[in-house]
C-alpha cells in the first residue's frame, strides 16, 4: 500500500461528518507546479499577455517564467501574476472568462492534477467532511478543477484584491470555520510552501505535501507528517523514444492484421492477432506494467466489460485483458481513416457518431448482434475520456444492451492510466497501471424503476476503487 493509500485509509477510519473540514492549497499541492503561467498562456492571446506583463518591465516577467520552471514562486511573483491576469482579463465578460477557464482546465491544468491528492479529496468527501480549496490563485484558475473534484467551496483571491497568502489565508480559514461550525482541531490542511505555515497551524491535522525547503524545515520542527506524491513523469528524450517505439509497435500490429487478412486468413482471427500484437508492443515498448486483480472474471463470456476511460492507454489495457472474442466502440471519424478504418471493420468495432441524433435501437442493434454471436463488448459508459480520475456520468445505453441481451456486466476499474498518458497528451510515460475486475453483475435483476439508482451505485464502486486502491497490488 502506498503512502497516499495509507493516508486515505486513515481518513476513512477517522472522525466523519461535516463538522470536520479538509483544506487544500492549489498550486504545488493539488497540482504540480505553478498554474498562473499555464492559465495566462492558455487564456490570453500572446500579444495581449505580453503587453500586460511587460507593463512593469522585463524583470518581473523573467521571474514569473522562472517560477513556472521551478514551481516555487515568491510573494512578488504571485503578486505580479495576479496583476498580469487582472490587466489582461480586463474587458472580458464573465461568460467569456468562464469559457476560457473551462478550456484551459481541460487542455493544460487537468493533466497536472496529482492522482494521490485527488484520492485524498475523494476520501474526505466519502467521510462526509467539508472540503475547500484555499489559494492565492483567482477563481478562474481554480473553479473548473474544484468542480471536477466535487469540493464544497473555493476560498481564493478576488480579482481586485490582494492575493490570499500567508496570514490572510489562515484568517480566511478561521472565518470559514466560524461560519460553518467547523472543529478545526479535528480538521485537515494540506500545503507545499513556507508561506503556508500559518494556514497549516490553524488545523489540528496539517500535512506538508511535496514541501519546499522552508516548509520542510517547519514540518520537521513541528513534527508534521510529510506526503511525497509521485513526481510528474518526465518528457525528455527517453520518454520520446519510448513513445515513438510504442506507436510504431502499434502500427506494426495493425499492419500485420491487414496483411494476414489480405493473405486469406479469417478476418476476425487476423484482427485479434494484430490487436494482441499491437497492445503488447504499445505497453511493453513504452515501459508500462499492468497489474491485474480479479482476472478470474475474464472467463465470463459473452459479457459487456465496462471500463473507466481517461487515456488512450485504456484501449491497450483492455486488449491485453480480453485477447479473444471481443470488440469495442470507436468514434465514427476513425472509420474513414485508411488502414485504421479497415482494421476496425475487421475487428467488428461499433463506430458511434456522438453528434448524431440516432434512435437508441440504432445503437443497440449491432451490440445485441455481437453478443448473440458470443462476442463480448468493451465499452466506456462515460462515452468519452475524462480529464481527471473522476469518472464522468454513466450513460444508460450499455446497461440497456446487457439487460436486453441477458448477459452480465463486468466492472473493470483502471487506475493510473491518465498519469502515464493524460487526455490530450502525446507522450506515453513508463510506469504501472493497476486494474481491478469486480464480480459480474446481472442487470436483468434490476427493476426498471430503480435502473438509474443501480447505475449510480455502480459508478460509486468505480469511485471507491479509484480512491482507496482496494484490490490493487
Amino acid at each position: 500500500m502506498s503512502e497516499a493509500d495509507t493516508r486515505v485509509a486513515a481518513i476513512l477510519r477517522g472522525p466523519n461528518g461535516p463538522h470536520v473540514a479538509a483544506f487544500f492549497d492549489y498550486d504545488g499541492t493539488l497540482i504540480d507546479g505553478f498554474s498562473a503561467t499555464s492559465f495566462l498562456r492558455g487564456a490570453i492571446p500572446l500579444p495581449r499577455l505580453a503587453r500586460a506583463a511587460l507593463g512593469r518591465g522585463p524583470l518581473p516577467l523573467a521571474r514569473l517564467l522562472a517560477a513556472h520552471l521551478l514551481g516555487e514562486p515568491a510573494d512578488r511573483d504571485i503578486r505580479f501574476a495576479h496583476e498580469a491576469a487582472r490587466r489582461a482579463g480586463a474587458g472580458m465578460s464573465e461568460d467569456e472568462l468562464a469559457a476560457v477557464a473551462a478550456r484551459v482546465f481541460t487542455e493544460r491544468i487537468a493533466a497536472r492534477l496529482r492522482p494521490q491528492l485527488w484520492a485524498l479529496v475523494q476520501a474526505h468527501r466519502r467521510a462526509g467532511h467539508r472540503v475547500a480549496v484555499v489559494t492565492a490563485a483567482t477563481r478562474w484558475q481554480v473553479e473548473p478543477l474544484a468542480a471536477s473534484l466535487g469540493v464544497d467551496d473555493v476560498l481564493c483571491s478576488p480579482s481586485a484584491a490582494e492575493p490570499l497568502r500567508g496570514e490572510a489565508k489562515a484568517v480566511a480559514v478561521l472565518d470559514y470555520a466560524l461560519r460553518h461550525e467547523i472543529d478545526l482541531a479535528a480538521s485537515h490542511a494540506y500545503a507545499d510552501s513556507g508561506d503556508d505555515v500559518p494556514f497549516l497551524e490553524v488545523c489540528g491535522r496539517p500535512c506538508a505535501v511535496a514541501p519546499r525547503p522552508a516548509l520542510a524545515r517547519a514540518a520537521a520542527e513541528r513534527g508534521w507528517p510529510i506526503l511525497r506524491p509521485d513526481p510528474k513523469p518526465g518528457t525528455g528524450p527517453v520518454a520520446a523514444a519510448r513513445t515513438l517505439a510504442a506507436w510504431s509497435g502499434t502500427a506494426a500490429g495493425v499492419g500485420t492484421a491487414l496483411g494476414l487478412a489480405a493473405a486469406g486468413l479469417d478476418r476476425r482471427e487476423a484482427a485479434e492477432f494484430g490487436m494482441a500484437l499491437a497492445s503488447r508492443a504499445c505497453l511493453e515498448l513504452a515501459g508500462v506494467r499492468v497489474s491485474v486483480q480479479g482476472a478470474e472474471h475474464l472467463r465470463t463470456r459473452p459479457a459487456l466489460y465496462l471500463f473507466n476511460h481517461q487515456s488512450w492507454l485504456d484501449v491497450a489495457v483492455m486488449a491485453r485483458l480480453l485477447r479473444r472474442d471481443y470488440t469495442g466502440f470507436a468514434k465514427h471519424e476513425l472509420a474513414r481513416l485508411p488502414g485504421l478504418g479497415d482494421f476496425g471493420r475487421m475487428f467488428e468495432v461499433v463506430f458511434i457518431d456522438r453528434g448524431a441524433t440516432a434512435e437508441a435501437s440504432d445503437f443497440l442493434r449491432p451490440v445485441l448482434d455481437l453478443l448473440a454471436r458470443g462476442v463480448s463488448v468493451a465499452v466506456a459508459p462515460e462515452g468519452t475520456r475524462s480529464p481527471t480520475p473522476m469518472p464522468g456520468p454513466f450513460h444508460k445505453g450499455a446497461f440497456l444492451a446487457a439487460r436486453k441481451a441477458r448477459v452480465p456486466l463486468v466492472p473493470v476499474v483502471i487506475r493510473n492510466s491518465g498519469r502515464l498518458m493524460p487526455r490530450g497528451g502525446k507522450t506515453v510515460h513508463a510506469g504501472r497501471i493497476d486494474v481491478v475486475l469486480h464480480p459480474p453483475i446481472d442487470p436483468a435483476a434490476w427493476p426498471l424503476g430503480q435502473f438509474t439508482r443501480h447505475i449510480e451505485e455502480l459508478r460509486d464502486l468505480y469511485l471507491s476503487t479509484l480512491t482507496t486502491g482496494e484490490g490493487c497490488r
